[in-house]
């Protein structure tokens, strides 16, 4: 019997199979936009993840696509360039499942980062692989977009080229913070009957009771999660008053409890609560109030103080820099890069020393901003190689770059960048600008 996390990831496969038909009968849409909340567009990614795994259940292929939207004339050549790791890291799968691994990538016979090169590329897989699957899905949620308005005319421009019948493209959107309805209203009717866009109304807040009302026994445990899904449910829904007393029920129980790292969770839920109604200057206050609890668990010395120190000193950071704030917000990531070291944790240390470094450069100080790069990359090397991919690193690279544009000795400095990258991520490393040219 399903639980109701797993009833809703049913729903996610049903509205995209219908999706998927739709396109089949009418040629149109083959975008596919699932737009909802956090906790929504949480069950569509469980939704992806589950069709990685041998137990999932759509006829479908997805191939998930995070790099980074720097600009549009490099991101078709990334995303096949990630697609040709993505296969090299599982042709050994590939092979053993008993299907032909030999595939590569087509000739280009016609431009780099076209999109006919786009469908060359990806009309290959389809024909070596076509017969394993209904679609190949493209799930494109890039890690960054740096101009949306460049992205938003690439999926324009994605729109007017005729793709194949087997070829699906999927992206995700949130409901109170969207990037695309605006562009979506403004743009053709081409964009428009190639896109649809899927409501997701998963009613997540009764999954989440339903869930502990069922499987979390009775006890100030239960009462304090039923408190603190509260405080998100007010919070989606901007109700901030609500989100307040329900902190107030959660930080009561907590209390009486002798909770201390859980007092730290309600006041962090109320603080994303505010930061996520625009609201930065009261985010900051419930951070702060975390912050003096954890730093007492530090002092008493409870294992988990420093670590979560390290966290709220960031989020307060990154609640003084959504404000523009940016020497406050320096200041808040130096102490967490400071809690980072404390723990240790190389990868927060290193990206607490970018976040240091952004500020500067936005507030005008290019000397600390570089300093605090370059001590970024320094502290990079005591993360073991093999992860370096996986984190900030390549942005702590970029932003160096970007800081010597225009000084006298740009080449000389952004050179030595490049080849310090190259030294920690095992490979070439040029940066956008090199890419863009």
């Amino acid at each position: 019997m399903q639980n109701a996390i797993e009833r809703r990831v049913a729903k996610v496969e049903a509205l995209w199979n219908e999706f998927v038909l739709d396109g089949q009968r009418n040629k149109l849409p083959i975008l596919c936009r699932f737009k909802g909340d956090g906790g929504e567009l949480q069950v569509v990614d469980a939704f992806l993840r589950l069709q990685e795994e041998p137990i999932g259940t759509s006829p479908d292929l997805f191939v998930r696509f995070q790099v980074p939207f720097e600009i549009s004339g490099t991101y078709v050549d990334a995303l096949t360039q990630d697609f040709c790791e993505q296969f090299e890291g599982s042709r050994e799968a590939i092979d053993a499942s008993g299907l032909d691994a030999s595939w590569k990538p087509p000739a280009r016979r016609r431009e780099a980062g076209s999109f006919g090169y786009l469908n060359d590329f990806f009309s290959s897989v389809i024909t070596a692989y076509g017969d394993d699957f209904r679609c190949l899905v493209l799930v494109l949620t890039p890690s960054e977009v740096v101009d949306f308005a460049d992205f938003s005319e690439w999926i324009d421009q994605l729109s007017r080229f005729s793709w194949p019948n087997e070829l699906r493209f999927l992206i995700t959107d949130a409901k109170d913070f969207s990037a695309f309805d605006n562009f979506l209203v403004e743009s053709n009717s081409v964009l428009t009957g190639f896109c649809s866009t899927i409501e997701l109304q998963l009613d997540m807040e009764n999954a989440i009771s339903e869930l502990m009302r069922k499987e979390i026994p009775e006890g100030p445990g239960k009462d304090f999660l039923l408190a603190t899904s509260a405080i998100t449910s007010m919070s989606s829904k901007k109700n901030m008053t609500g989100a307040r007393r329900a902190t107030d029920r959660a930080i009561a129980i907590a209390t009486q409890e002798g909770w201390r790292e859980q007092k730290v969770v309600a006041f962090a839920a109320l603080a994303a609560g505010y930061l996520n109604a625009s609201m930065p200057d009261e985010a900051v206050d419930e951070y702060d109030k975390a912050i003096k609890i954890a730093r007492d668990m530090e002092n008493s010395d409870e294992p988990t103080g420093p670590r979560l120190v390290m966290m709220m000193t960031a989020l307060r950071g990154t609640s003084l820099f959504s404000k523009d704030a940016y020497k406050d917000a320096a200041a808040a990531y130096l102490e967490s890069y400071q809690a980072a070291q404390r723990v240790p944790d190389p990868i927060f240390e290193m990206d607490s020393l970018r976040m240091i470094a952004l500020c500067n450069e936005l507030s005008g100080d290019k000397g600390k901003a570089w300093e605090f790069g370059k001590e970024a990359m320094e502290v990079a090397k005591k993360i073991p190689a093999e992860r370096r991919k996986e984190t900030s690193l390549p942005y702590v690279g970029e932003g160096l770059l970007r800081i010597m544009r225009g000084h006298d000795e740009e080449k000389r400095y952004c050179d030595e960048v490049r080849a310090g990258m190259t030294d920690l991520l095992g490979e070439p490393w040029h940066g956008p600008k090199e890419v863009a040219t």
